[in-house]
């Protein structure tokens, strides 16, 4: 009998680089033009297509990204409303102008910190036309200018300025759905981006309203607490009430 192969080691994705958008990113940046310290300025036709490919394994999952950009972004509160065909995030907080509006996808690539909110917009944007919608709109303004982003795709993309007066004081992302059997399915169902949210933000720092209710849910009361932040993670420990606790040997 002759001996068996090892099978070799799954190989990690181009270049060492296992993580998926660390490698969209790397293979972005190779078409790009350097403008000045830790700032790319991408070939975007090259670019356009690795970012199309690039996609969350669950395109719903957009919402999460967009209420990640709120609360990085600064704002107080998050309101969701949603019905047969439209889901419709609405936050204050940092305000969006039109140049980083016309670039928002430049921004999947930035690794400075007060980016971070334009990042994470940018992802939940990319991932929503994932699920080839009618059309995705953003709308940011400091209440007395803004302007609204509308795409319907990658190459389908405009921006202008809000009207007078229509200038909100924040930011508002609408995903409208086409008309198919899930829009019917919703009407009389709830939408599946109210099911992640329940289920991923229950303990988001800033209320999460949906149909005039707050979607967090407080953490269980137990015999100890420890609240922390660091290096911009912030959580909470709790430990049970009905934890067995083990003192720690003598020595």
């Amino acid at each position: 009998m002759s001996p068996r192969r090892k099978k070799a080691p799954p190989q990690e994705a181009d270049n060492g680089v296992a993580d998926p958008l660390e490698q969209l990113q790397r293979q972005c940046r190779e078409d790009a033009t350097r403008v000045q310290q830790g700032r790319f300025r991408l070939d975007w036709k090259r670019a356009l297509d690795k970012i199309k490919d690039f996609q969350l394994a669950d395109p719903h999952r957009y919402v999460l990204e967009v209420v990640q950009a709120a609360v990085a972004g600064g704002a107080t509160s998050v309101e969701v409303e949603t019905d047969s065909d439209d889901v419709v995030l609405t936050f204050d907080g940092r305000a969006y102008s039109r140049r980083e509006l016309e670039r928002l996808f430049d921004y999947l690539f930035t690794r400075e910190p007060e980016l971070e909110p334009l990042r994470q917009l940018a992802l939940g944007v990319n991932a929503a036309l994932g699920l080839r919608p009618r059309f995705v709109a953003v709308d940011s303004g400091d209440g007395q200018q803004g302007f609204r982003l509308r795409l319907s795709s990658h190459e389908d993309m405009e921006v202008s300025a809000l009207p007078a007066g229509q200038a909100l004081e924040g930011t508002r992302v609408q995903v409208r759905d086409r008309i198919s059997f899930k829009v019917i399915s919703r009407a009389v169902g709830e939408a599946v981006e109210a099911g992640l949210l329940r289920e991923a933000c229950r303990h988001l720092p800033v209320p999460l309203m949906l149909g005039g209710h707050d979607l967090r849910q407080p953490l269980e009361e137990g015999r100890a607490r420890l609240a922390f932040d660091v290096s911009g993670v912030r959580g909470e420990l709790v430990l049970p009430d009905d934890a067995s606790v083990t003192a720690p040997p003598a020595i």
